[in-house]
């Protein structure tokens, strides 16, 4: 007997990790959105695009001081229907998992943990080095994700991920009420079905 989400991925068929699309009420654009960085729109080549609550991103890397960098401006742009870019870690991989040695977009997931905590949002996961998206394994897109050394909390382990325009689930987390509204998200619209 199929599985809701069984059911919800056949529907959805290939997702471009590069388009535009709005998560829980917030839109998403890789190539033109607010803070947008050209390898967020690259990741269906550099490596896999994950989902995670903004609290999770937010744990793996050093804090940002709003004194110095608001995040006003991002605020903003939600009350104003505005695109943000998906935000990027950048890793190594380890014997451990993936270990975050980079990031942009810690303003945004501020914003988005003001918004709606609760929900997975988009994030590209770019390895360092010559590793490729095609050198990896649907394995590794659920390694942890460890703390960035300068100032991470805690590690984490993704739900799930799109990888070579294929989404995954977790094995445990079929049935995670959070996962199966991001694969929703991702569903084209009757409009697109035409």
């Amino acid at each position: 007997m199929p599985t809701a989400l069984d059911r919800l991925i056949t529907r959805l068929g290939g997702v471009d990790p590069a388009a535009a699309r709005a998560h829980a009420g917030v839109m998403f654009d890789p190539r033109n959105g607010i803070g947008e960085v050209f390898d967020a729109a690259n990741v269906d080549y550099r490596g896999f695009q994950t989902y995670m609550r903004p609290r999770q991103f937010l744990d793996l890397n050093p804090p940002r001081d709003t004194s110095i960098m608001p995040i006003d401006h991002i605020t903003d742009a939600f009350g104003e229907g505005k695109s943000i870019g998906t935000p990027i870690l950048y890793v190594d991989r380890t014997p451990d998992g993936w270990a975050v040695r980079g990031h942009e977009g810690r303003g945004r997931m501020m914003a988005l943990q003001d918004r709606n905590p609760n929900a997975l949002y988009p994030v590209a996961v770019h390895p360092y080095g010559e590793v490729r998206a095609r050198h990896l394994t649907q394995d590794q897109l659920f390694s942890p994700l460890l703390p960035d050394p300068r100032g991470g909390l805690v590690q984490m382990r993704p739900s799930m991920a799109i990888w070579q325009r294929r989404p995954y689930v977790r094995p445990g987390k079929e049935d995670n009420p959070a996962v199966l509204q991001a694969i929703r998200e991702l569903l084209p619209s009757p409009e697109d079905m035409r």
